[in-house]
């Protein structure tokens, strides 16, 4: 996908480079073929962008700047859009919900940017993507600044704690269940995008958990009967269930 120079300088960690293409008129917001502007490459590794959170072993070069400087540039030469999407409705933010840092959010937070945008596949929100990569920096931060994001869900009716389930990262979980988020909501009876077992079914983040792979049912039965010490887990087998005290209702 041809880049810009300047979002070449920004994927390569180079802001000594996009500072001086700046100053030589090249356009910060011109976005690509995909609809990334410079700042969608901050966020994630060159060679594959949907990776997992990247670290310096995944760039060709050593970074020289924290993000925040690149983002206080951007800002600093009049960005136009920081809320600018791309074709599958994805923000700058949503990429570094995955890829950064909570200071980072804090940064897109301070130049207005809108925590609200939706995906057009899920329609997820930046903290979607937080939750879905176990990227407990950016949950926090994106936590704190919504008051009511433990209500949030998807176009399948999915919640946070569905997602978090599914992942099976233990402190967020811990803190969805700390902030309220709801051990009974359903999903969409019609959700397509889910694992085979859970077609057809309105399924509650436990379903979730028995499905997934690897500890994520053992973590998030630990979770619960840490939250609750009344939780009651029942083995019949391979399978369970869980009695909530009435307080959980």
């Amino acid at each position: 996908m041809p880049r810009s120079p300047i979002a070449w300088a920004f994927a390569a960690r180079k802001l000594d480079i996009a500072r001086l293409l700046y100053s030589r008129g090249a356009d910060i917001d011109s976005p690509n073929a995909k609809g990334w502007t410079p700042l969608f490459y901050l966020f994630g590794s060159i060679g594959n962008p949907e990776l997992a959170p990247a670290t310096s072993s995944d760039l060709p070069f050593v970074h020289e700047s924290p993000v925040v400087e690149y983002l206080q540039f951007l800002c600093s030469a009049s960005l136009q859009d920081i809320d600018a999407q791309d074709s599958r409705g994805w923000a700058s933010l949503h990429r570094a919900a995955i890829h950064g840092q909570g200071s980072d959010i804090l940064e897109f937070i301070r130049e207005h940017a809108s925590l609200s945008l939706r995906t057009k596949l899920l329609q997820w929100s930046p903290i979607f993507m937080a939750v879905h990569s176990s990227n407990m920096s950016t949950f926090n931060v994106l936590a704190d600044h919504q008051p009511g994001y433990i209500n949030e869900k998807d176009i399948q009716s999915w919640t946070l704690l569905h997602v978090a389930v599914k992942r099976g990262c233990k402190k967020i979980l811990e803190r969805l269940l700390r902030d309220g988020a709801d051990v009974h909501a359903l999903t969409d009876v019609r959700a397509t995008i889910v694992p085979e077992r859970l077609r057809g079914r309105q399924v509650t983040p436990l379903d979730v958990a028995k499905v997934a792979d690897g500890d994520a049912l053992a973590i998030f039965l630990e979770v619960l009967c840490e939250w609750n010490k009344d939780v009651n887990v029942i083995w019949e087998g391979d399978d369970c269930d869980v009695f909530y005290p009435s307080t959980c209702f």
